[in-house]
């Protein structure tokens, strides 16, 4: 089965981001710091999508109460990028402003809507990529790292089975392991490490 020429921007995001092209739920272990990669992520891509590099489409919606159904799909033009760099959840679409709207301070906390920073109201909504492009401007050597906070546990929990040593030990190999290129050491092995310690 061949991949799908457009993706949804939120699966554009989190390949930048963590090396995964998944639309749903990311697992993440430190919800700050994967709040920020995906930040970073998006300046990433719209820094790209500005100089006209990356083929974006979405539907151009003039008011907040216009009906999504009634608008037509269209490429969005280069230099929009310069003003639209608000990413918005709820719609995966981009609005005036900038930074990440639709997200909660901290996990399992609800984000309250009505104080979002909507600013004026026209937006793009339901942003699709053009998934060869991104893939070109971002190949999988240059995005986030691709594994999990569970396979992560599970190297930490096989080397303190092995007695090899300690985490000062551990941490020299664990990051010479190209599985686990791009964690570092306070965000992804740490929180691992001490969730393997508990439960081994």
């Amino acid at each position: 089965m061949s991949s799908p020429k457009y993706v949804p921007l939120t699966a554009t995001l989190k390949w930048i981001a963590f090396g995964d092209w998944t639309d749903g739920d990311t697992p993440w272990s430190n919800y700050a710091r994967a709040k920020q990669q995906l930040e970073e992520a998006l300046v990433r891509f719209l820094d790209k999508a500005s100089e006209g590099v990356i083929s974006v489409r979405g539907r151009f919606a003039p008011s907040l109460d216009a009906d999504p159904m009634s608008l037509e799909t269209s490429d969005v033009p280069a230099a929009r990028f310069h003003d639209y760099r608000q990413y918005d959840l709820s719609c995966a679409g981009l609005r005036r402003g900038e930074g990440l709207l639709g997200f909660p301070e901290e996990v399992g906390t609800s984000y309250v809507y009505l104080h979002r920073p909507l600013g004026q109201h026209e937006f793009y909504r339901d942003v699709l990529v053009s998934r060869e492009d991104v893939v070109r401007e971002f190949p999988a050597s240059a995005v986030g790292p691709k594994t999990t906070h569970q396979d992560v546990v599970k190297w930490c929990k096989e080397w303190l089975a092995s007695g090899r040593g300690g985490q000062n030990k551990a941490w020299p190999v664990f990051s010479k392991v190209p599985q686990f290129k791009g964690c570092s050491r306070d965000d992804w092995f740490r929180p691992a490490w001490d969730e393997a310690k508990r439960t081994n």
